[in-house]
């Protein structure tokens, strides 16, 4: 798990009339209600920008996928504009992020050159990459989260362990 200060990238109220609030969406360009689900996504996407240096060009955010109907939360794109990495949130009173995991999981099939998969809960990122074997598939997990370049790159170190994907999805706890 990764551990990262989500309330030090809080997004600006940029307009405010009848009481309705908004944000300027960093990488939409657009402006968004104010809510909770919302302050976390901009504030995200301000961690991603600032601190793991990812240009906005390469962040897309609530991506429809053909033939699905929920939308990738945030999508990363590399710099040859291929879908490199997925983060999904899910709630923070959910005692377990097995849906979000695997709703992950889904895109990452669906989209054939996904890399990595972030599962963010509040201020927590699970971030993993996949090794696939002859027999298996194995997920590696991280401790830090590896930057823009470094990820395109495929230079991602340190992982805390392997562990076959089977034991991911369904861990014993």
């Amino acid at each position: 798990m990764i551990e990262f200060n989500l309330d030090k990238y809080l997004p600006k109220i940029v307009w405010q009339a009848q009481g309705a609030q908004k944000y300027l969406c960093k990488v939409r360009k657009i402006l968004l209600n104010v809510t909770p689900e919302e302050t976390r996504r901009q504030a995200f996407l301000t961690y991603l920008i600032e601190e793991q240096k990812v240009p906005e060009q390469q962040l897309l955010v609530e991506v429809p996928l053909p033939n699905q109907q929920n939308k990738i939360d945030i999508l990363v794109l590399d710099a040859t504009n291929a879908p490199l990495i997925i983060y999904e949130w899910y709630n923070e009173a959910e005692k377990a992020a097995t849906s979000a995991i695997s709703t992950a999981i889904k895109y990452y099939e669906t989209l054939h050159t996904i890399d990595y998969v972030g599962v963010v809960k509040g201020n927590q990122i699970d971030l993993v990459s996949f090794v696939h074997n002859r027999e298996e598939v194995f997920v590696v997990k991280y401790t830090q989260h590896p930057t823009y370049s470094n990820l395109c790159k495929g230079n991602a170190n340190p992982f805390i362990q392997t562990q076959p994907l089977r034991d991911f999805l369904h861990p014993l706890h």
